[in-house]
């Protein structure tokens, strides 16, 4: 949304010396704005308590994971929780586990079964229902519709 507001903002943008469409160049460039700060805010949060658990830091883990609970006992209970799921996973990488047996669980059980095929569904519904065409030329479609070039920007 904020890469679009920026599109808005620089299509009235002049052309300087030597710089013919300057405006559509901008356009272009102004999605990345917001990526860029995401990735630069990526870089201040703070490590899961599931990835310091993976790394044998639980100290640390259970020390980023109380401030987020209620009380020491939720975070307690938490954090056990977390500790039991990662033993499966920490088992199948140090081999105890085959690739291929835990490859064809997802197949086999139907519960993993279920839970691959529901976003798989989702995923094709979203694609096969166009309203992609809808957004990447919503501003051809209000254009088309009699809308001014400035007012189909905003409206898109």
């Amino acid at each position: 949304m904020l890469g679009t507001a920026l599109d808005s903002a620089f299509y009235h943008v002049p052309n300087v010396s030597g710089i013919v469409g300057l405006n559509w160049r901008l356009m272009l460039g102004a999605p990345c704005v917001p990526a860029i700060l995401v990735m630069i805010a990526s870089y201040m949060n703070p490590e899961s308590s599931r990835w310091l658990m993976q790394k044998g830091r639980y100290q640390d883990a259970f020390k980023s994971l109380n401030p987020l609970r209620s009380s020491e006992v939720q975070a307690a209970r938490d954090f056990y929780y977390t500790h039991t799921l990662l033993m499966p996973e920490e088992e199948s990488l140090t081999g105890n586990i085959s690739k291929s047996r835990s490859i064809l669980s997802l197949v086999r059980t139907r519960r993993n079964r279920n839970a691959a095929i529901g976003p798989f569904i989702v995923m094709f519904a979203q694609q096969s229902c166009g309203v992609n065409i809808v957004a990447y030329y919503s501003t051809t479609i209000f254009r088309e519709v009699g809308a001014s070039i400035t007012n189909a920007l905003i409206a898109s």
